[in-house]
């Protein structure tokens, strides 16, 4: 793939991660009643945000929800990448609070904790691309 090509889907990655966000944040405006909404959306922010840097570097990532294994696919130097624990957490919450054999309670801790991740994931990699693209 070209670098326009890549570009052109990093920024569409990067469109859909910020729709996401948007998202994110209305709902969490009602986070009592719908937190494992809130932590899905914040989990799709980062998901797609990590998508957009692999289409920037030429990759294909599998379909997964799983952020480890897209962090493990990203070669760029984010420093977003330290809070690898947050990241965990926040696939762990995603994922086991929407289904009710593996329920898992969100509580407003994890609700802020998976929105302020959400936020300096996208906030990082959204900077990170425009500095790749501007080289």
């Amino acid at each position: 793939m070209s670098e326009p090509d890549r570009s052109s889907e990093a920024a569409e990655w990067l469109a859909y991660s910020e729709r996401d966000l948007r998202a994110m944040r209305t709902l969490s405006a009602a986070a009592d009643e719908h937190p494992e909404a809130v932590v899905f959306w914040a989990q799709q922010v980062v998901e797609k945000s990590l998508q957009a840097v692999l289409a920037l570097e030429g990759s294909r990532a599998p379909r997964t929800h799983d952020l480890a294994v897209l962090v493990q696919m990203v070669s760029a130097e984010l420093p977003f990448l330290s809070q690898m624990r947050s990241l965990e957490q926040l696939t762990r919450m995603a994922v086991g609070s929407r289904y009710p054999d593996t329920h898992i309670s969100i509580d407003g801790q994890g609700v802020a904790l998976a929105v302020e991740t959400a936020e300096s994931a996208y906030e990082q990699i959204a900077r990170h691309i425009r500095e790749q693209e501007s080289e």
